[in-house]
């Protein structure tokens, strides 16, 4: 049963974690896009690239942690 929840759990992360990467990806290619075509005095612009920033800074490091979290369930499994 504990090994079920286990794998349960495994699977639910190994999911999230795919889709939160591509969510990533479009945040990461759209601060990219706005620091191609800012106009670097536009506070406008500015912001939109701070808050983009924040953005994938916060997704980056809530997937390194689910990530670090997935290592610890497959070791309780067994799994190395």
């Amino acid at each position: 049963m504990i090994e079920e929840k286990l794998e349960s759990l495994i699977e639910r992360y190994t999911t999230e974690i795919e889709v939160e990467i591509k969510n990533l990806k479009k945040y990461k290619d759209e601060l990219e896009n706005v620091l191609k075509e800012s106009d670097c005095l536009s506070m406008v612009d500015n912001s939109r690239i701070w808050s983009l920033q924040k953005i994938v800074e916060r997704m980056a490091n809530e997937i390194f942690l689910k990530k670090e979290f997935l290592l610890d369930l497959k070791y309780m499994k067994g799994e190395n």
